[in-house]
């Protein structure tokens, strides 16, 4: 069936027409609306650049390829990969091994040693004999007392007092005309009480008169178990007897 030539006529005019409304549309109303409203044509352009999104797509669409992931290591073929050990924890790691005790001492070297060192005072001997013991233990056994006998055995007692002599020490003093005797029981523990105590005795002056430091130390007896022993000391005095008591001694 031809197409009659009166309904092409009227289609290019109903064209025309549209073509000439839709250039009206884009070049008058659309710039008046947008110069007008401005909120509105950032909406449009906005609507307009979703979907310009949306219709493009990712990368993938615009033909730009993604770059490609580093190669990772594998192990050749047919060879499988060792396995990774995990690092052990505190609570499970071995305890190191301890160094070697050293090699045991003799045993007598090593008594020795748990052995208490030694007290200076209890290594110190008795006092051996020495001095003129026969000539003033002969003087004593034969002068009588004399008058101030009392006074020289009180200044001899008071160097026995000091702090550092034991109060055991001493037994008993004895005075004659020239000679004293004193009787001590000696002892480690207070050997050095001992020594102090004559030292002083003859080295101060005594009233009356002093002590010739010559002393007679004449030990007695066997000494004890724990080594106390009695010593005798004899000590002659420096001053003159006084006149009745030589007269005495020469009747």
């Amino acid at each position: 069936m031809q197409p009659d030539a009166g309904d092409a006529a009227l289609a290019i005019e109903h064209a025309s027409d549209a073509t000439a409304l839709l250039d009206r549309v884009l070049h008058t109303t659309i710039p008046r609306v947008m110069k007008k409203h401005w909120t509105l044509a950032a909406v449009i352009v906005g609507v307009a650049l979703v979907w310009l999104v949306l219709t493009w797509g990712g990368p993938e669409q615009v033909g730009i390829e993604p770059e490609p992931a580093p190669p990772t290591a594998s192990a050749p073929a047919g060879r499988a990969a060792p396995p990774v050990q995990p690092a052990p924890s505190p609570s499970t790691r071995e305890p190191e091994p301890q160094p070697p005790a050293p090699p045991s001492a003799d045993p007598a070297t090593q008594a020795q040693r748990e052995e208490p060192a030694p007290n200076p005072r209890s290594a110190l001997p008795a006092p051996d004999r020495s001095g003129p013991v026969d000539e003033l233990k002969q003087a004593f056994a034969s002068e009588p007392r004399a008058s101030a006998s009392v006074s020289v055995e009180s200044k001899i007692a008071s160097q026995f007092k000091r702090p550092e002599v034991h109060t055991d020490l001493v037994k008993s003093i004895l005075c004659r005309t020239s000679v004293c005797r004193i009787e001590t029981r000696w002892s480690p523990e207070n050997a050095e009480g001992f020594m102090s105590a004559l030292m002083h005795l003859v080295t101060e002056p005594a009233d009356p008169g002093g002590f010739d430091p010559q002393l007679g130390i004449s030990p007695e007896g066997e000494p004890g178990p724990s080594g106390s022993r009695a010593i005798d000391v004899y000590v002659k005095r420096t001053a003159a007897p006084p006149a009745a008591d030589s007269e005495r001694q020469n009747q």
